[in-house]
């Protein structure tokens, strides 16, 4: 099996500081698992369930369900989650993992194979942010997706020179497609895509956002890459230097 690339995501969930090190646990307990403690438990259709006990009281499963694409590979990494029942009440972890697109053999592919895919996935958070000095500095209260949207949002502008043209296109949204990686810019009054060979553009990492979607229930997902800041006029020796600061994001930790 040939090793997906590394996947860079981003902690982007409001007034928390823990979501990342959550995340982590999980990707690090699914690839940790000796190869042959993975086993398949029966379904049929377009489904896999692959379980691992990890103690007496707890499991890792991983799914993945079989892709719309008709070309191999053509199974889609869902999810991977820990279940427990230390004192008899139920309890989950799960990392919905869809976005990423990470496709695997829907047949053939086994455990050991997911968590192999599963430890490529890289959790960018503040950590990783300050590593390299030239983007944003971190703010009370701020996630690391809202910290470095300023940045990307700037340099994408400065690829396209758009200007707001009423009082409500101050606020200006940066997003990408995951299939093609193509970025978009838009305001109230209009969207453009970015042509697909700028290079500047292409030089922006593309890091779908870490969430919750039931902070209770422990249940994280990740969500289409996208950004949004108040327009302002960033001088243009900060923006080039957010242009070389950004690609380092991926030289660094992809």
């Amino acid at each position: 099996m040939s090793i997906p690339a590394k996947h860079l995501v981003i902690c982007a969930q409001p007034k928390s500081d823990t979501i990342g090190a959550e995340a982590q646990m999980l990707i690090d307990t699914i690839a940790s698992i000796p190869k042959d403690a993975w086993t398949d438990r029966p379904e049929c259709g377009d489904r896999r369930t692959i379980i691992a006990p990890i103690s007496n009281q707890r499991n890792a499963i991983i799914r993945i369900e079989r892709a719309t694409n008709p070309t191999a590979p053509n199974g889609l990494l869902s999810s991977i989650e820990i279940t427990a029942s230390p004192t008899g009440a139920f309890e989950q972890q799960i990392l919905i993992l869809e976005v990423l697109e990470i496709l695997l053999d829907f047949e053939t592919a086994t455990g050991s194979d997911i968590a192999e895919a599963v430890r490529n996935i890289v959790i960018i958070d503040h950590k990783e942010l300050d590593e390299i000095s030239a983007l944003p500095p971190r703010r009370a209260d701020e996630n690391a997706s809202s910290r470095i949207g300023p940045a990307i949002i700037a340099v994408l502008n400065s690829a396209t020179g758009s200007k707001p043209k009423t009082e409500d296109d101050f606020v200006m949204r940066a997003w990408c497609a995951m299939d093609d990686k193509q970025w978009f810019l838009g305001n109230q009054s209009d969207a453009q895509s970015i042509p697909a060979d700028n290079e500047i553009a292409r030089s922006i990492p593309v890091m779908p956002r870490l969430v919750y979607t039931n902070p209770a229930n422990k249940i994280m997902t990740l969500a289409y890459p996208t950004y949004s800041d108040r327009f302002s006029n960033h001088g243009p020796l900060e923006t080039m230097a957010w242009i070389k600061a950004l690609p380092e994001l991926t030289k660094r930790f992809a």
